[in-house]
């Protein structure tokens, strides 16, 4: 009996230490339930170089509908607050977490622009590498390329507006990820018939571009034009450029009032190396880098040698020298205005 009851009063022991065990647990957890939020910590990523939204901004997000610090973080939804900040056209992503000391921490990472566009109507927007539309803001620095002559503001493009912008980053892009394109081309122009037009940053003329299509190739006929023939006739050789004509660049100039200069250069794909006959001057060849440019072949046609149809075509429609309005416009400091 006595054995009995000893082994009852064990038994009743670990029970007790069981429960005691699951209520302690089960306090601890609410405890921790119930932690308040100590403070919130932003970090904006890639904000060295570009900054367009600042801390003050992100917590003016996330505190909008009340203070978030001193409440209990049970009561905090992360998810919704995160859809909060994206709303904000410059937050690209957002992470967002408590650390083990109730601090709620808050990564943003920013959108980062490759052009300032104005439109037909004297509105401006920014545009980043894939089409979004950003805001104007006071707290950029950084020169971008300007887009002029875009066709509409509307918060929902038409399906020929959404066209033209997606036409018009593709370009974007591909000057602005090129070093000597990025700084030779100041301004892009895009005409009534959604066309484009480039001003450069060195020279008195302006290249015919055309369309969105076979944009690669169409920079390097003019790199190699650029290496080949314009540099070694100066600056103010010619007045106009066109390189929508396949493997080919026609170059015009008006040398008087009523006579038009044009030479066409052919692109032999064929040919591995450029025309070694022509040079760069030093400090153009150290902006320009084009020493790299392969697959082509330059040869001067002038305009009173035979040439086909399609170029005789050309050189007569190619604009007069007085009707060129060349109107170029620096690299856009982002600002307010």
């Amino acid at each position: 009996m006595n054995q009995l009851l000893k082994n009852k009063i064990v038994t009743s022991c670990w029970i007790a230490a069981g429960v005691l065990t699951i209520v302690l647990l089960g306090a601890a957890a609410r405890i921790k339930n119930h932690h308040t939020c100590a403070g919130i910590n932003v970090e904006i990523k890639n904000a060295d170089e570009l900054s367009f939204i600042d801390k003050d901004d992100v917590l003016n997000l996330v505190n909008v509908n009340g203070l978030l610090v001193g409440k209990d973080i049970n009561t905090i939804n992360l998810f919704v607050l995160e859809n909060a900040l994206k709303q904000d056209k410059w937050i690209k992503d957002v992470q967002l977490f408590f650390d083990n000391k109730d601090m709620l921490e808050v990564y943003i990472k920013q959108r980062e622009p490759k052009a300032r566009v104005f439109t037909v109507d004297n509105s401006s927007f920014y545009v980043d590498a894939i089409g979004n539309r950003l805001p104007l803001t006071n707290k950029a620095s950084s020169r971008v390329l300007v887009v002029t002559g875009f066709t509409s503001n509307r918060d929902t493009l038409s399906a020929p507006d959404s066209v033209l912008l997606f036409n018009m980053v593709k370009l974007v892009n591909k000057i602005s990820a090129d070093s000597f394109w990025n700084a030779q081309v100041a301004q892009v122009n895009i005409k009534t018939d959604a066309n484009f037009e480039l001003i450069p940053s060195l020279g008195n003329h302006i290249v015919e571009f055309g369309g969105a299509d076979s944009i690669d190739n169409k920079l390097r006929k003019l790199k190699a034009f650029y290496k080949n023939i314009y540099y070694s006739k100066g600056m103010s050789a010619y007045t106009v450029l066109n390189v929508e004509y396949e493997n080919q660049v026609v170059a015009s100039k008006n040398s008087t009032a009523n006579n038009v200069d044009t030479a066409v250069a052919p692109i032999d794909s064929s040919q591995a190396k450029l025309a070694s006959n022509t040079s760069i001057p030093d400090s153009l060849n150290n902006i320009s880098k084009i020493n790299n440019v392969k697959d082509s072949k330059i040869s001067v046609v002038k305009q009173n040698k035979p040439i086909d149809n399609s170029l005789r075509i050309v050189s007569t429609s190619v604009r007069k020298a007085e009707n060129v309005i060349k109107t170029p416009v620096a690299k856009a400091v982002m600002g307010k205005n």
